[in-house]
């Protein structure tokens, strides 16, 4: 069976927006804890749209006034962005992984972080190089996961 979706593509709405970069997202909000007054003023106006639209922010969900706010793991302050210390203690205290599903959880952690840490691409890659084979080599691992954790 084969279905003719043309027809329904050309009714769906196109994405206007295409989904922002979370580097992006970031470097904007850190522009926005600078000045509160014009913050504000774009606060009423977004709150006011989506009153019209009969939509509403979840009050817990929100943080109004704040000098940081966090974010996706990181937090934002008025002179710039920063890895969330708790993520950096999850990071830190995760177990040596005894497998390669638990070591692309940790690179997959890690890696979310790699803007912050210098050199991150050399210190995984023999950690990376474990992934293309059999996982061997505990106390070669043991070793690449402490250097990565200091």
């Amino acid at each position: 069976m084969c279905v003719d979706y043309r027809a329904l593509n050309k009714e769906t709405i196109k994405d206007k927006y295409p989904i922002p970069n979370i580097d992006e997202l970031l470097d904007e909000l850190h522009g926005s804890v600078q000045n509160l007054k014009r913050t504000s003023k774009a606060l009423k106006a977004v709150l006011g749209v989506l009153q019209h639209q009969k939509l509403y922010a979840k009050l817990s969900k929100c943080a109004f006034g704040s000098l940081e706010v966090e974010y996706l793991g990181h937090l934002i302050f008025e002179d710039g962005v920063k890895t969330d210390p708790t993520k950096i203690e999850a990071m830190t205290s995760w177990p040596i992984p005894k497998n390669s599903k638990a070591l692309r959880g940790f690179l997959g952690l890690t890696g979310y972080y790699r803007k912050f840490v210098q050199g991150y691409g050399g210190v995984v890659a023999p950690l990376t190089a474990l992934l293309r084979k059999e996982f061997v080599g505990m106390k070669r691992l043991k070793k690449l996961s402490k250097d990565l954790r200091t």
